[in-house]
């Protein structure tokens, strides 16, 4: 990704355009983009192979805005993050088989939901720059968390019963990622 992303950079000072920042910065941030179109994008074909692309969909949205506004798990390369994620999208497949029932989802979701909730921020260590913002990340990661609980409420009441196991399910994969953050990484966690 890093050759990629540098050989759009040149492309982009090719065209006259100055940086305003150190280059590193610059390829560091386009690397990262193209790796989340890459690996998301995979995602979404590996869920179309087996079958389950609306419930990947459901899992890339739910586990990627927790992510983004709480932390998780990261690993240390491109590589290993997308095995984990394909791991973690074929357990998915294989909880989504279960058919678990609704009192059996509604007490995951609980779970899961409190776990997110109790635990709203986990900054990766490349990460502990945003320590200084804190409250207002831990507050919008919690405000995610409150909307996710009601989205999965309304799922109870949709004429689609599988959709409510789909959200249950994702919120079950963000929230084994949080803790696996918190265990694994030994990441800060901020209350």
């Amino acid at each position: 990704m890093r050759v990629i992303a540098n050989k759009i950079l040149l492309l982009i000072e090719s065209r006259g355009v100055k940086l305003n920042h150190d280059r590193e910065t610059y390829i560091y941030g386009l690397s990262q983009w193209l790796y989340t179109i890459f690996s998301t994008s995979l995602l979404l074909l590996w869920g179309i192979i087996w079958g389950y692309s609306f419930e990947s969909v459901i899992l890339i949205l739910v586990f990627y805005a927790n992510q983004s506004y709480g932390g998780g798990f990261h690993a240390d390369s491109h590589i290993k993050c997308l095995c984990t994620m394909i791991v973690g999208q074929c357990v998915y497949f294989l909880l989504l088989n279960l058919k678990i029932n609704i009192y059996n989802s509604l007490i995951l979701s609980l779970i899961s939901l409190g776990i997110l909730y109790g635990f709203p921020l986990v900054l990766h260590k490349n990460k502990l720059y945003l320590e200084k913002i804190k409250d207002k990340l831990i507050r919008k990661s919690r405000y995610l968390v409150i909307g996710e609980g009601i989205a999965y409420l309304a799922s109870l009441l949709v004429p689609f019963p599988p959709l409510s196991n789909i959200i249950s399910l994702a919120l079950l994969l963000s929230a084994v990622s949080r803790l696996g953050s918190i265990y694994i990484n030994k990441s800060r966690v901020l209350h």
